[in-house]
């Protein structure tokens, strides 16, 4: 019985040691993965920040060499 109890604590040991070296950093980032999502045929990624929409500049908006 203290046999078994040794491994168990050993292996508890172990598996925490495990989890610290996988587990992130403060202040890391991580992307999950959805493997529901890769089984019905599409990968689920995590949804983007919103972003203002890019103003495209027209022939007006640009300075043309000779004006410089």
């Amino acid at each position: 019985m203290l046999e078994r109890q040794e491994r168990l604590l050993d292996d508890n040991t172990e598996l925490r040691q495990q989890i610290q070296l996988l587990a992130p950093v403060p202040g890391e980032v991580r992307l999950r993965f959805n493997p529901d999502a890769a089984t019905q045929g599409g990968l689920a990624l995590p949804p983007l920040p919103s972003r203002p929409p890019i103003r495209r500049m027209g022939r007006a908006d640009r300075q043309s060499p000779r004006a410089a």
